[in-house]
């Protein structure tokens, strides 16, 4: 059970990275 708490918060935090990462190139694209 806490094995799959633990690989939720990873991949929630990987997945916030990656936006993250893709709305500052879309910004760079739009300047």
């Amino acid at each position: 059970m806490q094995g799959e708490r633990i690989k939720h918060v990873i991949v929630t935090a990987i997945h916030t990275w990656d936006s993250e990462i893709y709305g500052s190139r879309l910004n760079e694209v739009h300047l």
